[in-house]
């Protein structure tokens, strides 16, 4: 009965769902291990970057600890020492010609078509002498 075709074809077909089955199992390890691994790589740039961003405000934060830094924060913050003046540049008004003219607008083609429309029932609806 093992020759017969149709035991063959059910046997193969077993036989390639076990190691489908068998590769499944066994492969579910690996293919989760390359998905934590592919997620890793966003979370270690941005690692990289808050550490960069740490070293660098710890630089300020020891700049800032010596009287040059506390003296350059302090007028950044608007801060002056006593006999000193405060210089503050504003920009110019635009000149009078331009801030005068408002822009026109030209009529658009609608409403040249409506106002010709207006004209001719005008026109029309008047009496003829």
């Amino acid at each position: 009965m093992l020759g017969s075709p149709l035991t063959k074809v059910i046997l193969r077909a077993f036989l390639a769902l076990l190691a489908i089955w068998v590769l499944g199992k066994f492969s579910a390890p690996f293919v989760q291990l390359r998905r934590v691994k592919m997620e890793t790589i966003p979370l270690q740039a941005e690692k990289l970057r808050l550490h960069r961003e740490n070293r660098l405000l710890q630089e300020k934060m020891q700049e800032m600890r010596t009287p040059q830094g506390l003296r350059k924060e302090a007028h950044r913050q608007g801060w002056i020492e006593p006999g000193e003046r405060r210089i503050v540049f504003l920009e110019p008004p635009p000149p009078q010609d331009q801030q005068a003219q408002p822009e026109r607008k030209t009529p658009s083609l609608f409403s040249r078509l409506r106002a010709w429309a207006r004209a001719k029932a005008f026109a029309l609806a008047r009496p003829k002498e």
